[in-house]
């Protein structure tokens, strides 16, 4: 089990279990999110989590061959911080297939805007796909070598909304 209190990464919300139940037979995980699947005292389970809540308690519920019950209980949490991470340059239209997309890394994410303007204002660029991929196209064309001005806007579930901004070349 992890240690009460313990908080999951927004990168990695997978939680990982090391069963050291003694004993059981039959019972059952339940991860606090709906999700209940069946114990197995052979099995370390392992969940992800979709950051519906910032707290979970997971419960195991066991019975051993006489029939007696037990059940353990710890709370865990989800870091409801906010990370954006991105590059300040890529290279479409390489024929070396490296860095040939753009794309932001984001975790904790809810609500999301990429914005990318010429340095005179004209926007070329815009989703508000998190997960989006951009080829360095405008109105089917490659954009010309130079900087970029971009304006990427966001918040997650429970923060204000941030803007960064910069160059990106």
């Amino acid at each position: 089990f992890p240690r009460e209190g313990f908080c999951l990464n927004p990168f990695d919300p997978k939680v990982e279990i090391i069963n050291q139940s003694i004993g059981g037979i039959t019972g059952s995980w339940d991860f606090g999110d709906g999700t209940v699947i069946p114990y197995d005292p052979a099995t370390n389970p392992f969940h992800y989590y979709n950051y519906d809540t910032t707290k979970y308690e997971i419960t195991l519920r066991i019975a051993n061959e006489g029939g007696c019950t037990d059940s353990f209980k710890v709370k865990i949490c989800l870091d409801d911080s906010v990370y954006v991470i991105m590059p300040n340059a890529f290279s479409p239209n390489d024929d070396d297939g490296i860095n040939n997309d753009f794309f932001i890394y984001t975790a904790g994410v809810d609500k999301f805007e990429f914005h990318v303007y010429t340095r005179w204002g004209e926007r070329v660029y815009y989703t508000e796909d998190k997960d989006f991929r951009w080829d360095g196209k405008y109105q089917g064309d490659f954009l010309p070598l130079g900087g970029y001005v971009y304006q990427v806007i966001f918040k997650g579930k429970k923060t204000p909304w941030k803007e960064l901004n910069g160059m990106l070349y």
